[in-house]
């Protein structure tokens, strides 16, 4: 440094006077003492520095070794390895002993940092070479601040890894799977860190999630047990279906989700059951009434479509000059149409569907199919004309009575009653038998009289039976009166009236013959099922086994058909061996010589 500086001074002063020099040199003196002083205080800091720096890195070398997994010894131990080693630091030039209280305040502040509360209390009660302890040379505040600051990390680091060991725990709880001995030891091992209420909210966490877990198990065995019992109504009401007697079927009971038993809706599953099992098996209508009819079950469509055409129905009538009240709306006309449907394949089961609308429904269609108003507008109007007349039920009596007595004189002529002289040679001079239309001749009768349409009830049948005399309206058979509409249907172009007496003379009047009851008095009546019963001499025939003689119309109309074609067949065996004959003739003449 001096050697730089008196260097640095003669070229400063070549070719100076010696005044210049003089000048210069009073105040270089000054100023060559001040660098060498300043040099000196940098150079001692330097040295305390990096002395305090190389010592601090030694003893945490020491501290390494004595906190790592290596180390067997006790805390104490480790404390007086690192006290050893700051005392060997101190026996050296590298640690000065001004740089000493440093050091050991940089170590303890770095092993305070690490939360190692224990091995600082040990380190501040280590006596040094000096004969007093760490915690003296560093003195009691300081010494405190250290344990202190060493019980914060340590907490900090307690608290992070009581975080971490509970999350196993916390995961158990969420399951409802707690550990609770296992939980109970850890817990007790870290009272500091662990407070009561986490304790507590851990503990009644687990529990409630197991509650919930074994509520979700309670709630799944109802609801199990619902579906089940839900399934056996189910399965017990399709079987009842599909046997026909859902009407039989006792009320049943299923329990809800929520475990409490309530009635099945029998009726409710039958519909939907019964609608899905008409449209995947193309049930035909009369099939669809049948299924229905059997199990009692209302179809909601068709109940429906009655009950909305019933209002349009209501408003329909005659005025006082005879002319129609009110138009027929499409409500309307399906309610006639869809009730016609029903009630020509079960009348029965109509009236369960109609209700107290039956008979006036069932009115319009005996006029339109037997009674000779076919438009649904007037038969329509003139039934419920009938309703809105005012006619009293007391007047409904009379009037009946009076169009029995009307209709008597006209089935029954004799000795008891009048002699109807209208009525004579309506169907030839022979006396035709009305008993087989004399309901319905009744029905329209009454329909009439009540609907003001006629004056009294003798009008009314004599309207009536006149009405029938026509042969597109009815037909005589046997001398007995049938109405067209009653009769089964024969091949096109064949004789109905022909068809029946054969039906009869060979059908049921081999029965009679066979009773020897004779079958020229056999007459075949209607019934109310849409087929025929036989009667003979005003009671009904029956076979040997006394059951009374009942044909469907699809068993007579059956006959008549394979009747009409063994018929036919036998026809044309006939003339194909005739005409068989006629070639073996032609191609064989007969010499006349044998015809002699």
């Amino acid at each position: 440094m001096d050697e730089y500086l008196t260097k640095s001074r003669n070229e400063a002063l070549e070719g100076q006077n010696q005044f210049a020099v003089a000048g210069f040199d009073k105040g270089y003196q000054a100023f060559r003492m001040n660098v060498f002083d300043t040099n000196a205080r940098t150079m001692n800091s330097k040295a305390i520095t990096e002395g305090i720096q190389q010592s601090s890195d030694n003893l945490m070398n020491v501290v390494g070794d004595v906190t790592g997994g290596q180390f067997n010894g006790t805390t104490d131990q480790a404390a007086q390895a690192i006290a050893s080693r700051f005392n060997l630091l101190s026996s050296t030039s590298l640690l000065r002993d001004d740089a000493r209280k440093t050091t050991l305040n940089n170590t303890l502040v770095q092993i305070a940092q690490t939360g190692n509360k224990s091995l600082v209390d040990a380190l501040l009660a280590q006596k040094l070479s000096s004969g007093v302890t760490v915690a003296s040379t560093l003195g009691g505040t300081t010494a405190a601040e250290m344990s202190l600051h060493a019980q914060s990390m340590d907490d900090q680091n307690q608290r992070k890894r009581v975080d971490d060991e509970i999350r196993p725990f916390l995961t158990q709880a969420d399951a409802g799977e707690l550990d609770q001995r296992g939980f109970n030891d850890w817990a007790q091992k870290n009272e500091r860190w662990v407070t009561a209420s986490t304790w507590n909210a851990v503990i009644n966490h687990s529990q409630s999630q197991l509650n919930q877990r074994q509520n979700n198990i309670n709630r799944f065995q109802l609801l199990s047990t619902a579906q089940q019992s839900m399934a056996n109504a189910q399965q017990s009401t399709r079987v009842a279906i599909d046997q026909g007697n859902l009407a039989y079927l006792q009320p049943q009971q299923v329990m809800s989700p929520e475990g409490k038993m309530k009635a099945f809706e029998t009726e409710q599953y039958a519909q939907q059951y019964m609608a899905n099992r008409v449209q995947q098996e193309q049930m035909p209508f009369d099939k669809q009434v049948q299924f229905y009819s059997t199990n009692k079950v209302d179809n909601p469509q068709w109940k429906s479509i009655l009950q909305s055409g019933l209002t349009n129905l209501a408003s329909l009538g005659w005025t006082p000059d005879g002319k129609q009240q009110g138009q027929l709306n499409q409500q309307g006309q399906g309610a006639i149409d869809t009730f016609n449907r029903i009630n020509a394949v079960n009348p029965a089961y109509a009236q369960q569907l109609a209700g107290g609308a039956y008979q006036k429904l069932s009115d319009i269609q005996f006029l339109m199919e037997k009674g000779g108003f076919p438009d649904a507008n007037s038969a329509a109007s003139l039934v419920y004309q009938g309703g809105n007349s005012g006619v009293t039920e007391a007047d409904m009596g009379a009037m009946k009575a009076n169009v029995a007595s009307a209709v008597n004189d006209v089935v029954n002529p004799g000795f008891m009653s009048r002699t109807v002289h209208w009525a004579e040679g309506l169907w030839g001079n022979d006396q035709t038998n009305l008993t087989a239309v004399q309901a319905d001749i009744r029905r329209r009768s009454e329909l009439l009289l009540k609907s003001g349409q006629v004056p009294d009830a003798a009008s009314a049948v004599k309207a009536t039976v006149q009405y029938l005399q026509d042969p597109n309206v009815s037909t005589n058979i046997n001398n007995t009166l049938y109405l067209n509409k009653d009769l089964p249907q024969v091949p096109k172009g064949e004789d109905r009236g022909k068809w029946v007496e054969r039906f009869i003379d060979e059908v049921p009047g081999k029965v009679a013959d066979a009773q020897d009851i004779g079958k020229g008095n056999i007459r075949m009546e209607p019934n109310d099922r849409g087929g025929y019963t036989m009667w003979t001499g005003g009671v009904p025939l029956t076979d040997t086994n006394h059951q009374v003689l009942n044909y469907s119309r699809q068993q007579v109309e059956k006959w008549i058909g394979n009747t009409y074609s063994a018929d036919l067949k036998a026809k044309t065996a006939a003339a194909n061996a005739e005409h068989a004959a006629e070639v073996q003739r032609a191609l064989n003449p007969i010499d006349p010589q044998y015809l002699q």
